[in-house]
C-alpha cells in the first residue's frame, strides 16, 4: 500500500503529457498537450511505431524530461481494447471513453472534424485528471462490471451443477468467463438438447431459405430465439472470421464450417458465417454435464468474453 502511495506521489510531482486519440480507418489524429500548449499529429492507423515517435516528439516539443508521466484516452469503438492494452504495457495511463459521455452543444451548429474531436477529448482528459472523476460514464460502468465479476467469482466456488458447467465451458478456446456464464444461465443451464437443430432453433440461428419457382436464395438467420445468446455467438464467430480467416477447422470436431474466402472479410447473407455462429453454440452442447470439453482446434482470441 505504501509502495502504491509512493508511486502516486511521484506521478503527482512529475510533469504530465496529455495525449488524446481520434481513431479512424486510415489515419489517427493525436492531440498532445502539457496542460497549456497544444500539438496535433496525424499517424497511420495501427502504426504503433509512429505513435511512439509522435509521443517522443511531443515531449521534445514541450521541453518535458524523461520522467514525464503520460496519460491518454480514446473513444470506445471498432478498434476495441488492443490499443488500451498496448499503451498500458508502455507505462501510459490510458482511459477508454464512452462516446455518449462526450459533451456536445446541441443548440448550435458545430464543426465536426477529427482534429476538433481530438481537441475536445484532450480538454476532457485534462479535466478528468484534474479531479473530475465522474466526467465520463465509462468509469461508473467499469466499477459496476467489477462488482459483478467479483460476485460471479464467489458463486463459481459454490460447486453447483450450473457453476461446474460454467467452468467446463471455459475450457473451450475463445470462451471466457462472461460468455460461459451467459451460455449456461440463458441456454444450457435449463434445457437439454438432443441435436444441433434444437440448438440453432433456440438461439435463432436457423436458416430461412426462399425457394419459389426459379428463385432460390438464403435470407439469413431467423432471429427467432434467445437474443442474448445469439448476439454473443455471432460476435465470437465474427471475431473468429476476422482474426483467423485461414482457419477452416471447426470449433467442434465432426462439424462442418468451411466457407468461401470472401466470407472472412465481408458481411453478407451467405451460409458461411451462419455456420460459424452455429458452431460456436454447438461447442457449448459438447460441454454439458458429464461431457468432456477438451481444448478444441480454434484458438481465436482466448480473451474473448
Amino acid at each position: 500500500m505504501d509502495h502504491k502511495q509512493g508511486n502516486r506521489e511521484q506521478r503527482a510531482q512529475a510533469p504530465v503529457l496529455y495525449v488524446a486519440f481520434e481513431l479512424a480507418n486510415n489515419t489517427w489524429k493525436m492531440a498532445c498537450s502539457d496542460g497549456s500548449r497544444l500539438r496535433h499529429t496525424t499517424v497511420t492507423a495501427g502504426d504503433l511505431a509512429q505513435v511512439q515517435g509522435a509521443i517522443i516528439k511531443a515531449k521534445q516539443h514541450f521541453g518535458l524530461g524523461d520522467k514525464v508521466h503520460t496519460v491518454s484516452c480514446y473513444e470506445a469503438g471498432r478498434d476495441g481494447f488492443w490499443l488500451h492494452r498496448y499503451l498500458q504495457s508502455c507505462g501510459i495511463d490510458n482511459v477508454v471513453v464512452d462516446s455518449a459521455s462526450l459533451e456536445v452543444n446541441r443548440r448550435l451548429r458545430r464543426a465536426k472534424t477529427d482534429r476538433v474531436d481530438a481537441g475536445k477529448l484532450l480538454s476532457m482528459l485534462i479535466r478528468y485528471h484534474g479531479g473530475e472523476k465522474q466526467l465520463w460514464r465509462l468509469r461508473i460502468v467499469e466499477e459496476q462490471i467489477s462488482s459483478l465479476v467479483k460476485e460471479k467469482t464467489q458463486r463459481l466456488k459454490e460447486g453447483s451443477a450450473r457453476m461446474v458447467q460454467v467452468t467446463q465451458l471455459q475450457r473451450l478456446n475463445g470462451i471466457g468467463p462472461v460468455s460461459s456464464w451467459t451460455f449456461v444461465m440463458e441456454f444450457f443451464g435449463w434445457r437439454r438438447f438432443q441435436n444441433r437443430r434444437e440448438v440453432a432453433a433456440l438461439a435463432g440461428l436457423t436458416p430461412t431459405p426462399y425457394d419459389s419457382g426459379k428463385r432460390l436464395r438464403e435470407q439469413g438467420i431467423s432471429k427467432a430465439g434467445n437474443r442474448r445468446v445469439r448476439t454473443l455467438a455471432i460476435e465470437i464467430a465474427w471475431a473468429w472470421l476476422r482474426f483467423q480467416p485461414q482457419q477452416v477447422k471447426p470449433l467442434v470436431p465432426g462439424t462442418v464450417c468451411r466457407w468461401r474466402e470472401p466470407h472472412a472479410t465481408h458481411r453478407h447473407r451467405g451460409p458461411g458465417p451462419a455456420v460459424a455462429h452455429r458452431s460456436v453454440a454447438l461447442s457449448g452442447v459438447r460441454c454439458g454435464p458429464g461431457r468432456s470439453a477438451g481444448k478444441t482446434t480454434s484458438n481465436v482470441s482466448q480473451n474473448t468474453e
